[in-house]
C-alpha cells in the first residue's frame, strides 16, 4: 500500500496523511489479494483479516473481539499479512503501466493483450487511477500497426511480387498507395478512439462513475 501521489509506503501508520507529501488517504481506496493483509486494532493490535474480493474487513465496522472497543477498517493498523511479501498483497498488476516490463516493451504489451483477451474485468481492475494518457496511446497505436502489418502485410507482398514481373515503376506506385492507405487508417483510427473517449467520459460526467 503506497501513496498516489508520491508513492510512499503507508503500512503501520496510526494517522491518514502520508507522511511524505501530506495527501490524506484510507485504507478503503486499495485493493489487496484476499487474506494477505491485517487490520489492527488501534486499542490492542488484534489482527483481522480482509476476506472480501479486495481484501478488506466483512464487516467494517465492529466491536473488537478481546478489548470490546469499536473499530472502523480506515482507522486501523494496516500490514502485510505475516510470511506475505509486499508484492503478494497486491492484485495482479497491468503490465503495460506496472514497473514489472521495464526496458522490455514487447513482453508488456504482449502480457497487456493476453489479459485483455482472457481476463478482460482483471485487467481494468488493476488499472491505476492516475495511469499516464500517454503510455495508454502508446498501447493504442501499437495495436493498430500490429494490425495493419497482419492486414496489408500480405497484400504489400503481392504487390511486391507482381512489380518484379512487371517492371520496377508499377511496384513503387503501389508501395506508396499501401503506405497512403496505412497512414489513413491510422488517422481514422486515432480520431475514432478521441471520439469514442470523450464521448464516454462526458456520459460518466453526466451519470456519475458507476
Amino acid at each position: 500500500m503506497h501513496c498516489k501521489h508520491c508513492d510512499y509506503a503507508l503500512w503501520n501508520l496510526r494517522d491518514r496523511i502520508c507522511p511524505e507529501c501530506g495527501n490524506a488517504f484510507l485504507p478503503s481506496e486499495y485493493e489487496f489479494v484476499p487474506n494477505s493483509i491485517r487490520f489492527c486494532c488501534t486499542e490492542c493490535g488484534q489482527y483481522y483479516y480482509g476476506v472480501d474480493e479486495k481484501g478488506h474487513l466483512v464487516p467494517t465496522e465492529f466491536d473488537c473481539v478481546r478489548c470490546g472497543s469499536p473499530q472502523r477498517m480506515d482507522d486501523m493498523l494496516v500490514l502485510p499479512t505475516e510470511g506475505v511479501t509486499e508484492e503478494q498483497t497486491r492484485p495482479d498488476p497491468m503490465p503495460w503501466v506496472d514497473g514489472t516490463h521495464v526496458g522490455r516493451p514487447f513482453r508488456a504489451w504482449y502480457a497487456t493483450l493476453g489479459m485483455a483477451i482472457g481476463r478482460p474485468r482483471r485487467l481494468m481492475r488493476a488499472l491505476p487511477d492516475h495511469a499516464s494518457v500517454a503510455r495508454a496511446w502508446w498501447f493504442a497505436l501499437i495495436c493498430n500497426a500490429v494490425f495493419l502489418g497482419i492486414a496489408m502485410g500480405p497484400l504489400l507482398l503481392l504487390y511486391l511480387f507482381s512489380a518484379g514481373r512487371a517492371g520496377g515503376g508499377a511496384g513503387l506506385h503501389s508501395i506508396l498507395f499501401i503506405l497512403f492507405i496505412a497512414v489513413c487508417l491510422t488517422l481514422a483510427f486515432v480520431l475514432s478512439i478521441t471520439i469514442w473517449g470523450l464521448v464516454a467520459h462526458g456520459l460518466l460526467r453526466l451519470t456519475g462513475p458507476v
